[in-house]
Parts: C-alpha cells; structure tokens; sequence
C-alpha cells in the first residue's frame, strides 16, 4: 500500500469504527495497566500502607491519563493523520500565524513535514473535561477500623454496619461452680 492509498482508507472510516477503534485501544491500555501494577503488587492492598497505595494508585492514574489522552485524539482526528504538538503562540494581525512545538519523535512527524505549504486543520484539545474526575481516588488510611477487612467484605449492607456495635443480651448473675 502506498501512502496515499493508507490517507484515503483512514478518510474512509466513519465516526463509528473510529469510536470502536479508540474504544479498543482504551480498553487494552487500561487492562495492561492494571496489570502492570497487579505483578508489581508485593503484598495485598490491605496490608499496604497509605504510602504504598498512593504510589500504585497514582502510577494508574498517569496510565489511564495516557490511554484517555489517546483515545480522545484517536476520535477528535476522525481518522486524519493527526500530529500531537503544544501551540506556543498566536499572532492575529492582517493574516494569523501560529506556532506549533511538537516532539522530535512524534507520529506521523514525516506527513507534517510532507503537509508544509498545504492546508491542515487544527483541532484543540486542550483543558481536556476526560480528566476533572481523576484525582478523586484516594488511598485508605494507614490506621484499619477494628473490624479487621469488614470494609473488604462484599455482603456487609448499611444495616450491618449499625449492628456492629450492639450486644443483645439480658443480664444475668453468673455464681461461681461449689466443690
């Protein structure tokens, strides 16, 4: 296949096998993420210290930060070739010129190159809403309650929790055992 030949197949897909397309990758780099942090896991998470937690919880978060950040370029190019890059300025006078930084080794580098002199289109993504909710995950405390993984334990329902201190009992005298 040439390369125009691979332009025009990526021209051709519609927004829905674009969307499967991101769909997939997203959902691939999130499970090999999450296991990634599985096998480098040394102990169970309860017995994990706060600080422990925060350390997988936030090498997570960048993985998944990462794959959404794909995933949302993957649909907002819309099966163009698209080159990822920081715009640095913009000057507005009779023409407006802008300036795009982008990393030596990005994708697709050489079809910008190629694309110099000729139209292109510039889609924003910056100040992404895919993120706002992120940060949200925390760690558990170092300090357990005392019920010792009850919060671990999946049948529990809210009226366990108000039982738990509660001893049904009536009071009686207990004597003790004649010889």
């Amino acid at each position: 296949m040439t390369e125009a030949t691979d332009v025009k197949d990526n021209l051709d897909m519609s927004a829905a096998d674009i969307r499967d397309q991101a769909s997939e990758e997203l959902c691939k780099s999130l499970l090999e993420s999450l296991l990634l942090q599985i096998k480098q896991l040394k102990k169970p998470w309860e017995e994990m210290t706060k600080a422990e937690q925060d350390t997988v919880i936030e090498a997570l978060r960048k993985n998944v930060l990462t794959a959404t950040k794909c995933a949302v370029r993957l649909i907002a190019g819309n099966g163009a070739i698209t080159v990822a890059g920081t715009l640095e300025s913009i000057q507005i006078k009779d023409t407006i010129k802008a300036v795009v930084t982008v990393r030596k080794n990005a994708e697709n580098l050489p079809e910008l190159y190629d694309a110099a002199g000729q139209e292109v289109l510039v889609v924003c993504s910056g100040n992404a809403v895919y993120d706002k909710n992120v940060d949200m995950v925390q760690s558990e405390d170092d300090q357990r309650s005392f019920e010792f993984g009850a919060e671990y334990d999946e049948d529990r329902t809210l009226d366990d929790e108000h039982e738990v201190g509660i001893v049904d009992v009536e009071p009686r005298r207990i004597e003790g055992s004649k010889k």
